[in-house]
């Protein structure tokens, strides 16, 4: 059951950017000389890191073949590869950051679809400066060392 579940989770509803054209998985399922597994490209929002090692293990222990599924994990060659790859249906799914997804799609109609989040936070919001002081024209925190959110 664990197993099954991150493979579905992994697959599916933790990835950012999603939906691409059913030609790009068809080709590519034709394409992976596998008839029982189905192909799935996966484009990463940057190079491997940290965040993506959920993918990376349901590969190596195997939980997408359990699944039925052939998943092929690129990184990105530019900063909008994730993106651009799904709208134009040479990717299944992308990783891509929350707020360009929208911005793409309220300004320029990019036909993608939001179908999960791997972080629920933007990591951009890890520290704040709080409780400054002026002093030899720096603003300096009074208590550096206390990030327990005061």
């Amino acid at each position: 059951m664990k197993k099954r579940f991150l493979a579905l989770l992994a697959a599916g509803t933790l990835l950012l950017t999603g939906c691409g054209a059913q030609n790009a998985a068809q080709s590519d399922a034709a394409n992976s000389g596998s008839d029982d597994l189905q192909h799935l490209t996966v484009v990463l929002d940057w190079y491997p890191n940290a965040l993506h090692a959920f993918l990376y293990e349901a590969q190596e222990k195997g939980y997408f073949a359990e699944q039925g599924l052939d998943v092929d994990i690129q990184s990105p060659a530019g900063v909008n590869d994730a993106m651009s790859m799904v709208a134009a249906g040479k990717a299944d799914i992308g990783l891509y950051y929350q707020q360009d997804v929208i911005q793409a799609r309220s300004e320029q109609n990019v036909p993608i679809k939001s179908i999960g989040a791997v972080v629920h936070v933007m990591q951009e919001t890890v520290a704040k400066l709080t409780r400054c002081q002026r002093k030899d024209g720096y603003y300096r925190q009074k208590n550096p060392p206390s990030f327990d959110g005061g």
